[in-house]
C-alpha cells in the first residue's frame, strides 16, 4: 500500500513544497496480526521537498530536523534523539533524503512497529538556513495516511508560493548579460573532442569511379539538348565526350548555327576540328587553340572519353553572345548528331592563359579518369 504526502508549508518567511512518499507492502500491514512485530522492519521512506525563502528558491546545503509524532504532538520518531540536524544540499529549491536510513549522519532507523501501533502520525519538519541561523518549524504538521492524497496548508501571510512559470513569460530583456552571452556563444568543436570512431570517418579515403558520375548518351540519331538562353560570348570552350564507331561525318558536341562548333570533321577520324573556312564560321582557327587529351592533334580512338580543349583564333568576327546553344547535333543543313557520350562541357567568356588551360585540362582528366599529354 503506497502513502504520499504533498505539502506547502509557510513559517515566516519560509516556504516549504515537501514530498513525502511512504512505500509499504498491503500483505506486510495484514500479515501483522499474525507474526511478531519484531520480525517487520520500517525502510527508509524516500522524502523529497522544495524550499522557498521570502519568494526565492533556496540553494545550498540547509539543515533539516525530521520527526514522526502523534495527535498529542508527542515524538514518536526523531532523527538524532539529541536533537542533530541532517545536512541536506538543496539546489534550486530541490532537495531529496531518505528518512529512517541510518547509514546517512544523524539518522536514526523508524521503530519496524511505529505505524502499527500508532494509527495516526504526523511528518513534523524544522528548517534552518545554516551558519549558525535558527531553526524554523514548518507548519503545520501533516497526517500521514494509508492511502495516496494530497495535503495543502492555508497560505501564510507573511510569504506565498512563487506562481510558477507561464510559457513565454520569461524575455530576452529579462535575462541577465552574462547569461544572454553563455547563451549565445560560439562552440568551437576541436579535433581532440572528437571520439576516434568519428574521426576515422571523417578521414576515410572516397573513391569517385567513372560509373559513379553522370553524362548523356546520345544515340546518333535524334538525341539532343538546346540551351535556349545561354547568352554566351566565348573564347575557350572544353568538353568531356567520347564517340562511338559508325558515328555520322559531321556529328557535333557543341554548335550555334555551324559557327562556335566542336565536331567531328568526316567518318575517317574518330576525333576531329571542322576545317577553317575563310568567312570565319568555325570557332577555331589557324591560329586557335585546339587539343585533344593535352594534344595538337585531330585523331583519337573510338569509345573512350577524351578531353577536348578549343580556343578563339584572331582571324574571323562570328564570336559574339548566342541567346541558344545545341548540344548533340549540327545545326547545319539537316543536323549531324553526335552518337556516344558528353559528360561535360565548360565554356569561359574570356581567354585563358596557357596555365589556366594546362589546369583546367588536368582537373577534368582527373575527374574523369583520362590521361593527359602535356606537350
Amino acid at each position: 500500500m503506497s502513502k504520499t504526502i504533498l505539502e506547502k508549508r509557510n513559517i515566516g518567511n519560509l516556504v516549504g513544497f515537501p514530498v513525502l512518499r511512504l512505500l509499504f507492502s498491503a500483505l506486510l500491514l495484514f500479515s501483522a496480526f499474525q507474526f511478531p512485530s519484531s520480525n517487520l522492519q520500517a525502510a527508509p521512506i524516500a522524502y523529497s521537498g522544495k524550499i522557498a525563502v521570502n519568494g526565492e528558491n533556496f540553494d545550498g546545503p540547509g539543515r533539516f530536523r525530521f520527526a514522526l509524532v502523534d495527535h498529542n504532538g508527542s515524538t514518536l520518531w526523531s532523527n538524532d534523539l539529541d536533537g542533530g540536524s541532517v545536512t541536506v544540499q538543496v539546489n534550486r529549491g530541490h532537495y531529496s533524503i531518505l528518512l529512517g536510513d541510518d547509514t546517512t549522519p544523524h539518522m536514526a532507523a523508524i521503530p519496524s512497529n511505529l505505524f502499527l501501533d500508532h494509527p495516526v502520525v504526523f511528518l513534523r519538519v524544522h528548517f534552518s538556513q545554516g551558519n549558525e541561523k535558527p531553526f524554523d518549524h514548518l507548519q503545520p504538521d501533516q497526517r500521514i495516511l494509508s492511502a495516496a492524497h494530497a495535503l495543502t496548508a492555508d497560505v501564510a501571510k507573511v510569504a506565498d508560493v512563487a506562481d510558477a512559470v507561464k510559457p513565454r513569460a520569461i524575455t530576452r530583456e529579462m535575462l541577465s548579460l552574462g547569461l544572454l552571452a553563455d547563451l549565445n556563444r560560439s562552440v568551437v568543436i576541436t579535433r581532440d573532442m572528437l571520439p576516434g570512431d568519428v574521426l576515422a570517418d571523417l578521414n576515410r579515403s572516397i573513391v569517385i569511379t567513372r560509373d559513379m558520375l553522370p553524362g548523356d548518351v546520345l544515340d546518333g540519331s535524334n538525341d539532343y539538348m538546346e540551351i535556349l538562353d545561354a547568352n554566351v560570348s566565348a573564347a575557350n570552350i572544353f568538353a568531356v565526350a567520347k564517340m562511338n564507331q559508325n558515328s555520322e561525318g559531321g556529328a557535333a558536341i557543341l554548335t550555334k548555327q555551324g559557327k562556335l562548333c566542336i565536331r567531328r570533321q568526316n567518318q575517317t577520324e574518330a576525333l576531329q576540328f571542322q576545317s577553317p573556312e575563310t568567312n570565319g564560321d568555325d570557332f577555331s582557327h589557324p591560329d586557335g587553340l585546339h587539343l585533344v587529351d593535352g594534344q595538337a592533334t585531330s585523331s583519337f580512338p573510338y569509345d573512350q572519353l577524351h578531353v577536348i580543349a578549343v580556343g578563339k583564333g584572331s582571324s574571323g568576327s562570328f564570336l559574339g553572345d548566342y541567346s541558344m546553344l545545341t548540344v548533340g547535333k549540327d545545326t547545319y543543313g539537316s543536323g549531324r548528331h553526335w552518337k556516344g557520350e558528353i559528360a561535360e562541357i565548360l565554356i569561359y567568356n574570356r581567354a585563358l592563359s596557357t596555365a589556366e588551360i594546362d589546369r583546367i585540362q588536368h582537373y577534368l582528366g582527373q575527374k574523369w579518369g583520362v590521361t593527359i599529354s602535356s606537350e
